[in-house]
């Protein structure tokens, strides 16, 4: 049975349906979903400034070190 018809029966009002929304958004009528490619490019700009300085930093010793240990027990 529907639950349009369940409703009915029980004496309540059904529930209206609900609009889907896309996984990055609201994909609205155009049914178009995600974002758009100049919003993704500006965010991956942003991104890359924000984290560069990062990808050149020494890895910390105690990094180093339980990449060290962790060969050491791999080769027992």
């Amino acid at each position: 049975m529907s639950n349009l018809n369940d409703a009915k029966r029980r004496g309540k009002k059904p529930r209206a349906k609900t609009q889907k929304i896309g996984e990055y958004g609201d994909a609205g009528k155009s049914g178009k979903q995600g974002l758009s490619p100049s919003l993704q490019s500006h965010i991956g700009r942003q991104l890359r400034a924000m984290f560069d300085g990062v990808a050149h930093e020494p890895v910390p010793d105690r990094f180093l070190q339980l990449l060290k240990d962790l060969e050491q027990s791999g080769d027992k």
